[in-house]
């Protein structure tokens, strides 16, 4: 897949490891680059499994649309497809990274 980004600052910890680590330290910085990294080498988001490690899921409410993938038991990174049907997970081959996110914050 394709991956771009919501803005310059979450585009800075993403391609930098470094920012990422010093951002939200290194057990998290590692595993938003792995998984940065195996998102891009796969096709679609149907490709990304739903279960754990990854454990993809769609949002709800005011993250309509979006979708979770998880870093760490704490960690998520929310990502939106930027093509294809939402219906059809295999059509989508362009995300947008929308955030690291702490999901008991």
């Amino acid at each position: 897949m394709e991956l771009e980004y919501k803005n310059a600052k979450v585009e800075k910890y993403c391609r930098k490891k470094s920012e990422a680590v010093r951002k939200f330290g290194k057990k998290v910085g590692d595993k938003l680059h792995l998984r940065l990294t195996q998102l891009t080498a796969f096709e679609t988001l149907a490709d990304v499994p739903n279960t754990p490690p990854f454990r993809r899921h769609r949002l709800k409410d005011l993250r309509e649309g979006q979708f979770a993938i998880d870093l760490t038991e704490r960690y998520r990174l929310i990502i939106e497809p930027l093509n294809g049907e939402i219906e059809d997970l295999k059509s989508i081959t362009i995300i947008e990274v929308e955030e690291v996110s702490n999901h008991y914050e």
